[in-house]
């Protein structure tokens, strides 16, 4: 479920050349209100030639409330872990039409992003591990979405 390459200088967000690549259902269609939780883990992987290692996309849907998201992304952070998130609407890699990123540069904090969406529109939640030297994986992480009206 890699689905983009990202890249930094200057910024790009590129669908992968794989065919077999596809967004991971996450089944959440959000309610104002609620938060939800997506667990993973960022695997040992190769990088696809970009600035990341395991690359994970999450689809999930706002509901006919929904305004206005946060997205907490946390990992506990014992090897030189720098984890990133991008929201953007699915299928769309025009890199003007992102949503949001949250790419605080350091390993000891959490990601976090709190933005304005459509209300009834399916995004991608993309959570990646930057390819810094020294970074041991595989590294568990969870991915808090909070919904707001």
């Amino acid at each position: 479920n890699d689905m983009a390459t990202v890249t930094w200088g200057p910024f790009t967000l590129d669908p992968t050349t794989a065919t077999t690549d596809a967004a991971e259902s996450s089944g959440i269609t959000t309610a104002a209100g609620t938060d939800y939780l997506i667990t993973g883990v960022s695997a040992n992987v190769t990088s696809l030639g970009d600035e990341y290692y395991d690359r994970d996309t999450y689809e999930f849907s706002t509901g006919a409330t929904t305004h206005e998201v946060a997205i907490v992304l946390s990992w506990a952070d014992a090897n030189n872990t720098d984890l990133d998130v991008i929201l953007f609407p699915a299928n769309d890699f025009t890199e003007a039409n992102v949503v949001e990123t949250g790419t605080y540069i350091g390993t000891t904090d959490d990601e976090v992003i709190r933005v304005m969406v459509q209300p009834s529109t399916t995004y991608w939640l993309w959570v990646a591990t930057y390819a810094d030297a020294g970074v041991t994986l595989p590294v568990n992480y969870d991915v808090t979405i909070c919904a707001f009206q």
